[in-house]
């Protein structure tokens, strides 16, 4: 059930990052 959260919050962080940069 969590699972899905963390993944989301991997997938939004790794998207955002090149973008921060």
């Amino acid at each position: 059930m969590y699972y899905r959260i963390i993944s989301l919050y991997i997938h939004v962080k790794m998207y955002y990052k090149p973008l921060l940069l």
